[in-house]
């Protein structure tokens, strides 16, 4: 409208008001080319605003150089400035509020990042695609990625490091924020300047980075071998917080020497803010990138599969763990989990509702693309658990695949503790009898060979997952008067009540029940809501657990429902 105004000469000239937000003025006059812009970066990071001289505001994290608009300290000045532990370090989320304007379409940005994901391959060639900066297979330059708010591309400094770039999204380390190392440039410098004529700017080498956790336990070995260099390794909820620098002192990445000031920092690398951006970064995955596609695509499942093992809170550091959301046209969801351990066979865990409404046919196709994704998992033996209804349809499946296969079936009733129960838990007096006392386990010892032959399910490789349980959940044990344990409970990697046992000569004396208090205890003090799965061939325990006032059986319709759990041998 402007524009017609203008050219058409119905006004000589426009009067734009804003109510605090100089932004959407600003681009309205750039789109009318009546926006003229100072070539020299006052600063060596992006900004939204107009070009303003040096101050001492003039500092931040170098996490949101392509996200000027989340780092607005000058409209929100108790926000994310100053000291990262102050009080006053709000959520990131409270500051989107007032950033509604110039994002493209989810059209728009599926052409841009493919309107269909079919692999990982998929996710590197938009990665890929940004850095080069040429058209794609739709005819659309990737202009942006969901951790950049500014249709612009790459910044002009990349050009000196994109050929390493390209090699690190070529092998899975998706880069999202960079600079090279610059040494005394001139402050002209068309590439590198910053600031004020006659000054010279000096830059860290840095790199931003997601990559799987694999390679993190990889990287974080090779660069102990490289003291100089400075890393932090993060992952969604700080169970892996690696760094080898001061953790909450800044370090400065860019600085620049100008005459008559003192020496410039304008970008710094701050252990505290790190930990605030890496929950923006992660959730831009989901947030920016996965709902841009339609509800139940295969993207959907890609994209879920890359970003949710890394929310998965890894416990167990020796295990793999990878979690899948399907969704189909009317809503319905489905959820896989799959865990891959170095010892034992692997592990599908599958949910979803009970009165679930998933046509049999697109099932299927879920779970042959769960196969063709994961196709080691069946190459011999795994395990498969979920709940009856949806169990049934997996078996079929299963055998129509693999048609001489062998399975075997446990079924289990699944018991949990509601919130009053839990209550009941903490509040209940645990007693000892004569002669017997709690105790840690002594790794050292046999203590894990005891309790691992004493579970009738032992195979090999089991040992060893006893005693990452052991090492990384919460558990109970008591030893008698010749230091012996002779009872015990832990949680399963699931965080099932795993394996309570009691040595034969020690039962009727209640120390299954203590050792199951004391580990739902210190499980509910740790946020994890007791639970169990219970075979329904052990009448007895079934039958305590139902007069239990401290358990509550999963049933549906009045009726109990029977989680099942398959192990399938396909090596036939």
């Amino acid at each position: 409208m402007c524009r017609r105004l203008l050219s058409n000469g119905s006004a000589p000239s426009i009067h734009l008001y804003t109510m605090n937000r100089e932004g959407s003025c600003r681009e309205i006059l750039q789109a009318l080319g009546l926006w003229q812009q100072n070539s020299i970066r006052t600063l060596p990071w992006g900004s939204h605003c107009y070009q303003r001289p040096l101050s001492a505001k003039d500092v931040r994290p170098i996490f949101w150089s392509y996200h000027p608009e989340s780092y607005d300290w000058d409209e929100f000045s108790n926000g994310k400035l100053g000291n990262a532990s102050s009080p006053a370090y709000n959520d990131l989320q409270d500051y989107y509020l007032f950033y509604l304007k110039g994002l493209p379409t989810k059209e728009e940005l599926s052409k841009m990042y493919y309107n269909e994901l079919k692999s990982v391959d998929d996710v590197k060639k938009v990665f890929i695609n940004f850095i080069k900066q040429v058209e794609n297979e739709n005819g659309v330059k990737v202009s942006r990625l969901p951790w950049s708010e500014k249709e612009n591309g790459t910044s002009v400094e990349t050009n000196l490091i994109k050929d390493q770039l390209l090699w690190c999204n070529e092998n899975g380390i998706l880069t999202i924020n960079s600079q090279p190392s610059v040494n005394g440039a001139p402050s002209t410098d068309p590439l590198v300047g910053w600031g004020k004529p006659g000054g010279y700017c000096y830059q860290r080498a840095y790199l931003e980075c997601f990559i799987c956790e694999e390679n993190a336990h990889k990287l974080r070995k090779l660069l102990d071998e490289y003291p100089q260099i400075n890393y932090h390794i993060i992952n969604h909820d700080c169970s892996i917080d690696w760094t080898n620098s001061d953790p909450t002192e800044p370090i400065a990445v860019t600085w620049g020497v100008f005459p008559g000031c003192e020496i410039a920092q304008p970008t710094v690398v701050d252990p505290l803010s790190f930990r605030v951006w890496k929950g923006e970064a992660y959730d831009a995955w989901l947030n920016k990138w996965a709902n841009i596609y339609p509800d139940g695509g295969a993207s959907q499942f890609i994209i879920q599969y890359h970003t949710i093992e890394n929310k998965i809170k890894n416990r167990f550091p020796e295990t793999k763990t990878t979690v899948l959301l399907y969704k189909d046209v009317n809503g319905e969801k489905i959820c896989i989990t799959l865990r891959e351990s170095p010892w034992v066979m692997p592990l599908i865990v599958i949910g979803c509702d009970v009165d679930m409404k998933f046509e049999e046919a697109d099932l299927f196709k879920v779970f042959s693309q769960f196969h063709n994704t994961f196709k080691h998992v069946y190459d011999s033996e795994s395990g498969v658990m979920g709940h009856e209804n949806i169990m049934k349809l997996y078996e079929k499946w299963h055998l129509q695949t693999f048609p001489h296969s062998k399975l075997v079936h446990y079924t289990n009733y699944l018991y949990y503790s509601t919130d009053e129960q839990k209550q009941g838990f903490l509040e209940a007096d645990i007693n000892l009898p004569e002669g017997y006392r709690f105790s840690e386990v002594d790794f050292q010892s046999k203590d894990i060979e005891i309790i691992c032959n004493s579970w009738v399910h032992a195979r090999n490789g089991d040992m060893e997952v006893f005693r990452a349980k052991l090492l990384h959940m919460p558990y109970s044990l008591v030893r008698d008067q010749n230091d012996y344990p002779v009872a015990y409970e832990f949680l399963e990697m699931s965080s099932l009540f795993n394996h309570q046992y009691v040595h034969p000569e020690h039962r009727g004396k209640g120390l299954g029940n203590i050792v199951e208090r004391d580990l739902a205890k210190k499980s509910i003090k740790l946020g994890i809501t007791p639970n169990k799965a219970v075979l329904i061939s052990n009448k007895n325990v079934t039958e305590a657990s139902n007069r239990s006032p401290y358990w509550t059986r999963w049933d549906h319709n009045g009726e109990p429902l029977v989680y099942l759990y398959l192990a399938t041998d396909n090596n036939l």
